[in-house]
């Protein structure tokens, strides 16, 4: 065999290395954006209803570790964070978990869009637990709880997807 044929059989082998290395990765890279492309898919525009909070960087806040509060608003307000309209919304609110609430209706909620219950913050009890059940487009139910404490301070924020 000649040095030019012996040259040739090694740049056919490397070229062959290269282009196997070069398919696994593009294998790799589909795969992975499939994954993602299903995973987006999985996700659909959920809603989130929260209680309207402000930081608070008072100096009992600090001391106490509590940095949201709802002093700044006189009456209970609920704000849809999430990506997608809730449906039926209803608030609930009960002094000891568990207790009988003072249910208030309000409307449906674009993302962004606030809502305020006319439900008196001095009215709450102390500690004062709150409810808000609502629901998706595709008709998945939502509840988010909230505990406020001293009629001030919001903490123990909760999510959860209700099982139909």
């Amino acid at each position: 065999m000649s040095i030019y044929e012996c040259a040739n059989v090694g740049l056919l082998a490397l070229t062959f290395l290269v282009l196997s290395l070069t398919l696994l990765q593009i294998r790799t890279y589909t795969r992975e954006t499939k994954r993602l492309a299903d995973a987006a898919i999985e996700q659909p525009p959920r809603p989130y209803v929260a209680l309207a909070v402000v930081s608070d960087t008072s100096d009992r806040a600090l001391l106490e570790g509590l940095a949201v509060s709802i002093a700044n608003e006189g009456t209970l307000r609920f704000k849809n964070v999430g990506t997608g309209p809730a449906l039926n919304l209803c608030c609930h609110v009960c002094s000891t978990e568990g207790g009988v609430p003072v249910s208030v209706g309000g409307p449906s909620l674009a993302p962004g869009e606030a809502f305020d219950s006319a439900y008196n913050r001095n009215a709450l009890d102390d500690p004062a637990f709150i409810r808000v059940d609502y629901q998706s487009l595709g008709g998945v139910k939502f509840q988010s709880k909230v505990t406020t404490e001293g009629r001030r301070w919001a903490k123990n924020f909760k999510f959860d997807t209700l099982l139909a």
